[in-house]
């Protein structure tokens, strides 16, 4: 059956479409100006991951990202000029730090990126108001006003078109977004075996990635939830037998710190004396080769307070803080405040620990104001068999120290742009963070001197700062800078007195083992206590004379080989240890 087609109902349409030209024309040709220069701006770095799949894969992403970004726009004009306006600004912004982002750190859109947005609280984003993201915020606000109030002119378009408009829009990004969740132009373009491989790389592009952000906001919530279930699950390692040959007072100050390089400390032969006082302090023993569970504080957490490996990546324990209260030992903490990206695997793995104090969140920042928290706990636990975890920010981005810990110059603290500043400016910062790491260890360690205690420093993750383009972490487990983390130990002298064997067999294996890594954390902080229990692996113990190094897949790190060997040649000439600021 053949319908006729109602002449008059056909030139209504034409009417109307050429009513709509009319009115809105110039608006969407400056639109599809606009979006063409949203197009190239923000995507120029994706178009070139896609070209190295075939000549015709960039010419693909850059006409649909044009596209996609088109109907937005439209819709919006559609609305308003202030939603036209609000859209242009947000957009700018989003895509502008997105884009930077991924350029600058060398990173690509991933499950850690999400997670740390996700987790991170709202007051946080202050860290990256400064003098270059502010004024950048509101030119760009001014010139997105300009803009949406040029295309809009007086907005006299009649409600009908505006209507019109809207659905036309409407209907290209629900189609635009249904050919792309499809991965349509991949699936038709290339064959099967590239598809999945292509696909993935719209992590790396910013308008191409609705997918792949929603596919894992989602896969955030469901693992983020299945991992809380299964801490919440895991064995008392207090429920199996042990035994404690500690008898007197003795003070266990466990220091999981935050993004310590291994290489920029003087005991591994950096350069520069990053800790002068630590460096003055005889029996400081550094493990120069630790390798990281990973490279974001919330899964190295998990990796260090439990007994999960490297390699295996299965915890099996509810954390060692039970063990202790099993034994008598008084337990407390002194973390980051809840809610942090920091604390989710930290709470925990530590909630048997009776005594945990939070940091307010406007003194996290500066490390130093810790210490009062820390030594009101060493001051009520003199007399006790004690055990204190600490996490504070350390050498976090973004960078912090106090005015006379300025001794690397000229520096830079930005890390939201990073590129637009020298590397070595940089690099300046992070020492300088580490210069008032130094100060706020020393401080605690003057407490511990005169008791039967020990100081276990063990960072989460590395950092990077400039090497090969990359910045700050939550990058690949294939980049050196940010795996290989500083780990050191501190035995008072009545501690070496009262537990020789413990403190010679550390000493042995920090000279003999080529490689350990935060498998060993766990096993070691029971064993400091003179906890004996089956889950305490010998050869994951650093105090036991039959630990057995770590053989599992860890970037080689040449330039750090390089100065360890170094090092090792000005030991063996006696040369003295740089001076702080040279």
């Amino acid at each position: 059956m053949v319908t006729n087609i109602d002449p008059a109902s056909s030139m209504k349409l034409l009417s109307s479409f050429k009513a709509l030209l009319q009115h809105n024309g110039r608006a969407l040709l400056l639109l599809l100006l606009l979006s063409f220069i949203f197009s190239c701006a923000f995507n120029v770095y994706a178009y070139d991951v896609m070209e190295k799949f075939g000549p015709g894969m960039g010419i693909v992403g850059f006409v649909s990202g044009w596209g996609m970004c088109f109907a937005f726009l439209v819709l919006m004009y559609s609305l308003h000029w202030v939603c036209l306006m609000l859209y242009l600004w947000g957009s700018s912004l989003f895509l502008f730090m997105i884009t930077w982002f991924l350029r600058t750190s060398g990173l690509e859109l991933n499950d850690e990126v999400v997670a740390s947005v996700m987790e991170t609280k709202p007051q946080k984003i202050f860290i990256y108001l400064n003098a270059v993201s502010i004024p950048l915020a509101l030119a760009t606000g001014a010139v997105c006003y300009v803009l949406a109030r040029w295309i809009a002119g007086t907005y006299s378009v009649p409600r009908r078109e505006r209507a019109a408009l809207f659905a036309l829009a409407a209907a290209a990004v629900v189609c635009l977004n249904i050919v792309w969740y499809r991965g349509l132009p991949y699936n038709v373009l290339l064959p099967a075996a590239m598809q999945e491989e292509v696909f993935s790389q719209a992590s790396k592009f910013p308008m191409h990635s609705y997918k792949k952000v929603g596919t894992m906001i989602k896969d955030y919530y469901e693992i983020t939830t299945r991992v809380l279930q299964e801490l919440d699950g895991l064995k008392d390692p207090a429920e199996l037998a042990s035994t404690c040959g500690e008898a007197e007072p003795v003070t266990l100050l466990i220091h999981f710190g935050e993004a310590l390089r291994a290489d920029h400390l003087p005991f591994n032969g950096y350069e520069r004396n990053t800790m002068p006082l630590l460096s003055r302090l005889p029996g400081i023993i550094s493990f120069p080769k630790v390798a990281s569970y990973a490279t974001a504080t919330r899964e190295s957490t998990l990796g260090a307070l439990s007994d999960a490996t490297v390699e295996g990546r299965k915890l099996h324990y509810s954390g060692f803080m039970s063990l202790f209260n099993k034994h008598g030992f008084s337990t407390n903490a002194v973390l980051l405040p809840s809610g942090s990206v920091h604390d989710m695997p930290a709470y925990r793995l530590l909630k048997d620990t009776r005594n945990i104090v939070q940091i307010p969140e406007d003194e996290i920042y500066d490390v130093m104001n810790s210490l009062p928290y820390i030594f009101n706990i060493l001051e009520q636990g003199r007399d006790q068999r004690l055990v204190l975890y600490v996490n504070n920010l350390g050498s976090h981005p973004a960078y912090y120290y106090r005015e006379k810990n300025k001794v690397f110059l000229p520096d830079e603290r930005n890390m939201v742009f990073p590129t637009m500043f020298p590397k070595q400016n940089i690099v300046n910062a992070y020492d300088n963070t580490i210069l008032q790491n130094d100060e706020f260890i020393y401080s605690i360690i003057e407490k511990l001197k005169d008791r039967n205690a020990v100081y276990f420093y063990c960072s989460d993750h590395g950092q990077s700062l400039g090497e090969r383009g990359n910045y700050t972490q939550n990058g690949s487990m294939d980049i050196p800078e940010q795996r290989y983390v500083a780990c050191f130990v501190w035995f008072s002298d009545l501690f070496r007195k009262t537990h020789p064997d413990m403190v010679r067999n550390l000493e042995a294996n920090a000279e003999r083992l080529p490689m350990i890594s935060h498998d060993y954390f766990f096993h070691t902080v029971i064993a400091l206590g003179s906890i004996s229990s089956q889950v305490v692996d010998p050869g994951l113990n650093l105090c036991s004379p039959c630990v057995r190094p770590f053989t599992g897949d860890v970037p080689a790190f040449p330039e750090y080989d390089r100065q360890l060997e170094e090092m090792r040649k000005r030991l063996s000439t006696k040369d003295e240890m740089p001076v702080a600021g040279k």
